[in-house]
């Protein structure tokens, strides 16, 4: 273990889904839970990945039985510590159940609680012992691009909440800079604490932001799915991936795309119409969208409301508002972690019960499916990477080309 190694992992951030994702680091994890007696949390969440996984609902009842008899129940051998109201609600719920009607969402708010009471008080000084700087130390022997692959690099020191509040401050020209990815990757970077989980399972996360902005917060969503960066950027980012958030409540469609150059960085200006159910009245939202690499080989985009004379819209639609952000990060096996960041501002009177269902819907869990199965269509018809006249990738591409003209050294 070396000095160079804790300085090295102190630029870094570390998600505590991380800790769960990468089977090294699950192990490494684990481990000290059992040195620090608290290892039953833990294997309770294994035991729940597992319970979801069940499609008889015979079997199901079985393991959850086991669950109950060996986590939750009060004398148990490996007693979860949890508050004496949920543990009774859950127990309830049990108990209601049967071979023929088990659900698969039994055990949904104690595993959020069991996860946030790993997250929070866990994680932080499970990065700072001694067994997780041993155990980056042996891994960057093998693999320099370890830490990037566990974790995400630190922009710069935590953000007072006023600070916090100004990374919202974008003026609305359609041209995108250093200081505007500057603002977003601060949020990327931002610390658990400041996030309330809504809905955890294992392969993707979706959080709001405590703090409000004009009175909405940040949605913030994070998948993991088996293809490379610029795979699964270029699939997000296509009309037809896009068409999967279509559903009964409202539809989104491009209308109109073109790009331009600027100084620093290639933008593409998009025109969204939102179709929304009679008799509210139909949105539309006109971005500027750049994208750029990342030092470790991500992607992030970075997408925000802008003003532009020569954008066709319908006047009789009303003029809704997004801030956005997008990373694409390498993880573990070839895989990528895409995490998204949104925030909404609809406009107008509209009942939160639809609100929340778009939003619901925006960032659903079906996406990550549909990212998959998008994925593997495309290999199964024979595609070798992304469609370099895509126009998003196409502009990546350029602002690559450019970064490396203006600075050669690198």
């Amino acid at each position: 273990m070396t000095k160079k190694t804790e300085e090295l992992i102190n630029q870094y951030a570390f998600e505590f889904e991380s800790a769960l994702d990468v089977e090294d680091l699950r192990t490494c994890f684990r481990q000290y839970l059992v040195d620090t007696h608290n290892e039953e949390s833990f294997l309770f969440l294994t035991e729940l990945e597992k319970y979801v996984t069940y499609v008889g609902t015979s079997s199901r009842y079985k393991a959850a039985e086991r669950i109950v008899r060996e986590y939750i129940s009060i004398g148990s051998p490996k007693e979860v510590n949890i508050s004496g109201k949920l543990r009774e609600t859950t127990l309830q719920r049990y108990s209601a159940s049967s071979p023929a009607n088990c659900d698969s969402n039994l055990f949904n708010e104690l595993r959020v609680a069991i996860f946030m009471e790993l997250k929070e008080d866990c994680m932080s000084s499970f990065v700072a012992s001694d067994l997780f700087i041993s155990h980056v130390h042996k891994e960057l022997k093998k693999n320099k691009e370890y830490l990037s692959q566990i974790g995400t690099i630190k922009v710069e020191r935590r953000l007072s909440v006023l600070e916090l509040e100004s990374c919202y401050d974008f003026d609305t020209k359609p041209e995108v800079t250093e200081e505007d990815f500057r603002k977003i990757m601060i949020r990327f970077a931002s610390s658990g604490g400041e996030w309330q989980i809504i809905k955890q399972a294992k392969r993707c996360c979706r959080s709001l932001s405590k703090a409000e902005v004009n009175g909405l917060k940040t949605i913030k969503h994070v998948v993991s799915v088996p293809f490379d960066c610029d795979e699964v950027f270029y699939i997000t980012q296509c009309s037809r991936y896009s068409a999967q958030i279509d559903s009964e409540i409202f539809k989104s469609k491009r209308t109109h795309q073109y790009s331009i150059d600027f100084e620093k960085f290639n933008a593409v200006i998009t025109h969204h119409e939102i179709v929304l159910p009679f008799p509210l009245t139909n949105r539309y939202i006109i971005t500027s969208n750049a994208v750029k690499r990342l030092e470790n080989g991500g992607i992030v985009m970075m997408s925000k409301t802008v003003e532009v004379e020569n954008v066709p819209y319908n006047p009789r639609h009303v003029k809704a508002t997004a801030l956005a952000g997008y990373i694409y990060e390498k993880v573990r096996g070839g895989h990528c972690r895409y995490t998204s960041l949104a925030l909404f501002n609809l406009a107008g009177a509209i009942p939160p019960a639809i609100y929340n269902k778009l939003i619901s819907i925006m960032h659903s869990d079906s996406l990550v499916d549909s990212i998959e199965q998008a994925g593997y269509d495309r290999l199964a018809n024979g595609s070798t990477g992304p469609d370099p006249d895509h126009l998003l990738y196409k502009s990546l591409l350029y602002n690559e080309k450019k970064n490396a003209e203006q600075n050669p050294e690198n």
